[in-house]
């Protein structure tokens, strides 16, 4: 049953959602960089984050206790949001020209994973707010997607050419990789929450179902959708 239409939320193109764990809020953002909190229960759009400096934002994430939102923008900055305060809480800097494309949280919220167009992967520490490591070329093209596995030892990456890493987060090193995985850019990979499958997504419109301990295809959703598909949740 259809509840209810949020029309008019920004000026131009909404780039990306999140929902709350209880189900009250959707947090999106637009093409210029503004962050909108719309409130569920009163159908109203509560609050809005304007940035000082309009740059895209590319990805967005809520941690899994809805204390915090991570943004990450195209320039290479990282900015953590104290949920309730609307607050600005630290910025992490990259130190070059390095274009993010996505993050996700680790499970105990510490841990924030970054991929970015140079084909690197970035781990950065929430609490001592410092950069852990760096995992460069780890693809061979622009990283679309970094999730991870629900008790964060694992990280799975997908890019633009075909090709799916699967991370030790504690060794920081790379556990394997599939080479072919589709026949065109992946756009969004996950873990299921009991570890044992990864799901991709691709432009050539289909969902894999692969088995983490077997590293091998077991199931093709082929022609899933009728375009490309962008992301899995």
């Amino acid at each position: 049953t259809h509840l209810h239409t949020f029309t008019d939320v920004a000026a131009n193109e909404l780039t990306g959602l999140v929902l709350t764990r209880d189900n009250r809020f959707i947090i999106c953002v637009d093409m210029e960089g503004r962050i909108y909190f719309l409130d569920i229960f009163t159908q109203m759009k509560s609050y809005v984050l304007q940035k000082a400096e309009a740059e895209q934002i590319e990805d967005l994430k809520l941690s899994r206790d809805d204390s915090f939102i991570v943004s990450i923008e195209r320039d290479g900055t990282i900015k953590v949001w104290n949920f309730k305060t609307r607050e600005l809480w630290h910025t992490f800097k990259s130190g070059g020209e390095k274009e993010f494309r996505t993050i996700d949280i680790s499970p105990d919220n510490n841990t924030i994973a970054s991929g970015a167009a140079d084909r690197a992967i970035d781990l950065w520490d929430i609490v001592k707010k410092e950069h852990v490591c760096s995992f460069e070329k780890s693809h061979r093209g622009e990283v679309m997607c970094v999730s991870f596995n629900n008790d964060g030892t694992k990280l799975v990456s997908c890019c633009t050419q075909e090709l799916i890493c699967v991370w030790d987060v504690k060794q920081r090193a790379l556990k394997y990789r599939i080479e072919d995985a589709h026949e065109n850019w992946i756009t969004s990979v996950i873990f299921t929450n009991d570890g044992q499958y990864v799901i991709s997504c691709s432009n050539d419109k289909s969902i894999k179902i692969w088995d983490y301990e077997q590293e091998e295809c077991i199931h093709m959703f082929a022609n899933a959708h009728k375009e490309r598909i962008k992301s899995i949740k």
